[in-house]
């Protein structure tokens, strides 16, 4: 099974006609841009909360480096992995018209905007638009992004394959983000992880490094096409959207319901974002409206409230913000985790006041959404219950599964649940200091001891 990457904003020109509006229509209220307009997004940004000091990825399509609200942003941009289908080997994406390029200008590529554009902007945008008119102002305009181009294409138009047999190695990508230092990855895209291994997504997990993605725009949940499950969310780990531990998003609009064009259950989705009747830059023109973005633009507007919080709590740990992130959603004032048990709403829309104002240090440095999937997996009668149990000394050739035999699920998938009995075991390991009266007692935390479990992970205490 190869990579390969696929938008997941809404794919239907009509659609996007039907919702288009004119610059001066929206630009009296701005209400496509009303993520960050949120009263508690506008007091962060009033009290110096821009993203300063924090490193954020990003893996998308190319973007349009002259466009005019990226004209100060702080992005590096770097060409993906690719491989050799044929022999592992590593090559190079070559196009109709030469080599991807990480970056391109609307005078080379004859396009004023992208995919990555787009979601490029939800986080470091400046406001500007090709026209004048307003553009889409980023949540944490001051953060540094590394950019990885996974490919060239958009949302309107079918994507620019490599040639030959060519495919992404987007868990490299990953590796390299985490290797840079990001704290927040967004993805606002779906693929297959691929043959090539998961190193770099169980290096995410094992620092806890939080990554965004999103779901599918479709009413129709194809369990085998999307990584999605319709029963249960047990995450699936041949795809990067659904890898287990990945903040997987559904899109709503500003009353909170979830947009008409993904409304459907998947159990697999675990937090609701801002996403619908919302800007949106046009990729053959200078035009801008207000469209719905698809979960693309929640998981971009996600990774930026992420960032904010990082910022906000510099001493808590990936996975205590998502601790927070799970149990502070709009309506759940338990202070609890409660996933919808109509598979539609996971845990609740984000609530970014809330986790501006709730110390996520007072929460287990355990990934929760890895913590939901491993633990549910194990439960079922089928096959998913070995997958992430499975050991690649003694059983190579993974596990099949319940949909299709012929896509086996690789035994490496065995590593994601060693990694949770780390982290489970880690923290015991921190609260039987603090319960003894021991200091500093966050050094035994899994991700304060992420490099002790190397390429395989230990248990602590067993060697």
């Amino acid at each position: 099974m190869t990579s390969g990457i696929m938008p997941i904003c809404s794919a239907v020109l009509a659609t996007a006609m039907a919702f288009s509006v004119s610059p001066s229509a929206y630009a009296d209220d701005m209400g496509g841009l009303w993520p960050v307009k949120d009263s508690a997004v506008v007091s962060a940004h009033e009290a110096g909360l821009d993203g300063s000091g924090v490193k954020v990825g990003m893996y998308d399509f190319q973007v349009v480096s002259d466009y005019p609200g990226l004209s100060d942003a702080k992005v590096k941009y770097q060409v993906g992995s690719f491989v050799d289908v044929e022999n592992d080997g590593p090559a190079k994406c070559v196009l109709d018209d030469g080599d991807l390029q990480a970056a391109v200008t609307s005078k080379e590529s004859g396009g004023y905007s992208s995919h990555g554009t787009a979601m490029l902007t939800w986080l470091v945008g400046n406001g500007k638009s090709w026209d004048g008119s307003q553009g889409i102002t980023g949540l944490v305009p001051k953060a540094d992004v590394l950019f990885i181009t996974g490919g060239r294409g958009n949302v309107l138009e079918s994507n620019d394959p490599c040639q030959g047999m060519v495919g992404q190695n987007a868990d490299k990508d990953i590796d390299a983000m985490v290797d840079w230092g990001a704290r927040v990855i967004n993805m606002s895209n779906i693929g297959a992880v691929g043959d090539y291994g998961y190193d770099g997504m169980l290096d995410a997990l094992r620092h806890g490094v939080i990554i965004v993605s999103g779901r599918s725009n479709d009413k129709e949940t194809d369990a085998l096409v999307n990584g999605s499950s319709t029963d249960v969310m047990t995450g699936d780990p041949r795809f990067w959207n659904s890898f287990p531990g990945v903040i997987r998003n559904n899109e709503v609009g500003p009353d909170g319901q979830i947009a008409g064009i993904s409304d459907v259950a998947d159990a697999n989705v675990n937090i609701l974002s801002p996403g619908d009747q919302v800007l949106r830059p046009s990729d053959n023109s200078t035009h801008i409206s207000v469209d719905t973005g698809g979960t693309s633009t929640g998981s971009a507007v996600l990774s930026g409230y992420l960032a904010l919080v990082v910022q906000k709590w510099p001493d808590a740990t990936g996975n205590q913000i998502l601790q927070s992130l799970v149990r502070n959603t709009k309506g759940n004032d338990s202070g609890e985790a409660k996933l919808d048990p109509g598979h539609k709403r996971g845990y609740g829309q984000v609530d970014v006041a809330r986790l501006l104002t709730v110390d996520p240090t007072q929460y287990p440095d355990v990934n929760p959404i890895l913590e939901a999937q491993v633990t549910a997996a194990s439960k079922l009668s089928d096959d998913r219950s070995k997958w992430y149990a499975q050991d690649c000394s003694t059983n190579p050739d993974g596990v099949g599964d319940v949909l299709d035999d012929s896509l086996p699920v690789p035994c490496q998938a065995g590593e994601i649940g060693r990694e949770y009995e780390r982290q489970k075991a880690a923290w015991k390991k921190v609260e039987q200091c603090r319960s003894d009266g021991g200091s500093d007692c966050m050094r035994y935390s899994a991700t304060a001891t992420a490099d002790k479990a190397g390429g395989r992970t230990v248990l602590p205490g067993t060697g």
